[in-house]
Formats: C-alpha cells, structure tokens, sequence
C-alpha cells in the first residue's frame, strides 16, 4: 500500500533534482488532500519530509487510501493514489470478474501484486505525471480517484457481502499484541478456523466476534446468523451503542442472504440505526425485500420520495419493481441512473433480466 517503498528499493535516493520537484509538488498534494478531507487526513509514513516524501492515509467508504509523490525526472514527479478495498476470500473469485468487467481502466487501474493476489486483497492503484504547478491536474486525479473508489466499494458490498472490508481486515490485523498470528491462520484457512471454534471446550459463544467475521467471510450464512443471534452478541450489542448498529446489519446481511425476507422486515430492519446506514439505503432495502415477496407496487411506491434520488440501491430496486410491474420505460430510466451512478454492472442487468421473466426469489 505505502508508495514510498516504490523508490526506496535502492539504499540511495533519487538525485537531487529530481527531489526538489517533489518538494515543490508536495504542499500542492497536501493542500488538495487537506481540502478533501480535512482531519481525517493521516501522515501514513515519512520517507524523507524535507523533500516531500511523505505518504498520506484517508478513507473512502471502508477503502484504506494512501496518496504521495515519488521522483520521477527533474521536471516530474509521479503522483500515486492507492485504495486497499478489502479481502475476498479465494473461492469468491466472482468477485475478481465482476471488478475486471466493470470498472474503468481509462484513469484508475486495479493493482495486482504477488502478496496481495495470494493474500487476495484487492486494490486500486492510480499514479499520474505531474509537472510542477500542476494543482489542477492533482485535484482533478484525485477527484477520479475518489468516484472510482466509491462505485467500487459500493458494488463490491452489494454484490458481496462476505468481503472484508480494509477498515474490518486491518482492525483484525492489527489487534492485540499476540492474537496476529492467530488472525492470520483463521484467515488463511478460515473453514479450519471455524471448526476449531466449534470445536473448542469454552464453546462457539467465547469466540463469538472472531467466529462472526469469519462465517460471514466464507459466505456461511446459516451459521452467521446463529452466531448473530446468540445471547453474547445481543448483550454486547445492548452494552456498546457503537456495536450495536454494526450488529444490526451484519443481521440483517445475513437475513437478506438466506432470503428470509419477512424476517429481515420484521426484526432486522427496525432494529437498524440512521447513523449506520442512510435513510434512503434502509428505504432500498425494505423495498427490495418487498420485491421478493411479490409486493412490488408496494416496494414502487415507498421510494417515490426525491429525496432518495441519487442512491445506487434505490435506483437499482426502483428499475426491478418496474419492470416486474411492466412498467418498462420507468425500469429503464431507473437502471439508466442507477448506472450512472455505479458504471456498468453486469449482475445487475442479469438481475433485472430475471425479474422481468418473473424469477424473483420470493419465500
């Protein structure tokens, strides 16, 4: 992730001349950054701050960013934007297709590195040629950096849910001095982790947080929501506000998952938090299970309000209620904006294309 260990793989630095243009391009990068994302801006690591080798860190939608320069000639420095999206498990290499068929590649390129492609992370790297004084050119990569980013972790999470997300995997990595070693194993062989937990003489409830991660990152929703529903995460759930709403959605995911629909409108939906998920993304939800259940009138009318125009999910389930309602040309201006927002997406068109022959998954 730290682009600084790009051009420091040598134990000299690049001449002087090419150093003073990053020294120039830096407070530049710092103040596009700084004006993007105020306090949320972190030093990620200092190369050498004299001459503007300093790598910053910043989030975008659970994607762990860094942004720097490295020298290039004595009148270039290489600008490089890189996003940590998160984990996917090897056997979910759908998702591995879905990010080569439908993003762009005209700016923003998806990076693949031997560590990470074993490790099965997946990144988005983007660097540029910027000569000195070049402001506007950063702004305007980082801006395309940005919107990239966000349509890709937001198609990731809706269409696989089981991704560990960079701000999850780094929390796992990163935890108590000792348990790093053992977070490595479950999730390097995460089903040998799970029947190690169930296995264990304390039980599956003292390993009840770990035991979460890993059944929703193997896509074992059964076991997911059993986990959810044991007394030690509903009594931390009512203990720590903060894990509450984080709770709540890994339910109602897990609901949504086995299709168990009324269920997730019944107790998972009420139970979600504002302050976890938008208004307008519960609106979606609550629309889209009503879809599946055949209630698609109903699911149309609970997203008229304008004021959830602009949310992928609600663009996406207003073109599947249309459609399945025939109303065709009301389908198409949805999906037309729910791709806008997004970019291609070829899972969604196969799923609009089975709803309008009636194959919705009702229970």
């Amino acid at each position: 992730m730290n682009f600084s260990r790009d051009f420091t793989r040598s134990n000299d630095l690049p001449e002087s001349g090419h150093l003073a243009v990053t020294r120039l391009l830096h407070d530049d990068l710092l103040a596009v950054l700084t004006d993007a994302f105020g306090s949320d801006l972190t030093v990620d690591e200092v190369c050498d701050s004299e001459h503007g080798l300093v790598s910053y860190r910043f989030q975008i939608a659970g994607a762990e960013c860094t942004a720097g320069l490295y020298p290039w000639t004595d009148g270039a420095a290489v600008l490089s934007f890189n996003a940590l999206l998160g984990r996917i498990w090897h056997r979910y290499p759908a998702a591995l297709r879905w990010l080569a068929e439908n993003r762009s590649h005209n700016t923003v390129a998806l990076a693949y590195r031997e560590e990470s492609a074993r490790n099965g992370d997946l990144l988005i790297a983007s660097n540029r040629v910027t000569l000195i004084g070049d402001t506007p050119g950063i702004h305007a990569t980082l801006v395309d950096f940005c919107l990239e980013t966000r349509k890709t972790m937001y198609g990731l999470k809706l269409w696989f849910p089981q991704l560990l997300v960079a701000e999850e995997l780094l929390f796992l990595e990163n935890g108590e001095e000792g348990e790093t070693s053992e977070i490595d194993c479950s999730l390097s062989a995460p089903n040998l982790a799970l029947e190690a937990i169930e296995a264990a003489m304390e039980g599956i409830e003292h390993f009840a947080i770990p035991y979460s991660y890993l059944t929703r990152w193997t896509g074992n929703w059964e076991k997911n929501i059993r986990i959810l529903n044991t007394l030690e995460l509903r009594a931390d759930a009512r203990k720590n506000k903060a894990q509450k709403g984080v709770w709540a959605g890994d339910r109602l995911c897990a609901l949504m998952q086995l299709k168990r629909y009324r269920e997730a409108m019944a107790e998972a939906l009420p139970a979600m938090d504002t302050e976890v998920m938008s208004a307008a993304v519960l609106a979606a939800l609550r629309a889209e299970c009503l879809c599946h259940l055949g209630e698609d009138e109903e699911a149309l009318t609970s997203l008229q309000s304008a004021e959830f125009d602009g949310e992928p999910r609600v663009e996406l389930v207003r073109s599947l209620a249309a459609v399945k309602l025939g109303r065709k040309h009301e389908a198409s201006i949805s999906y037309t904006a729910y791709e806008r927002l997004i970019g291609h997406d070829r899972l969604a068109r196969r799923m609009l294309n089975a709803f309008s022959k009636g194959d919705s998954e009702e229970d």
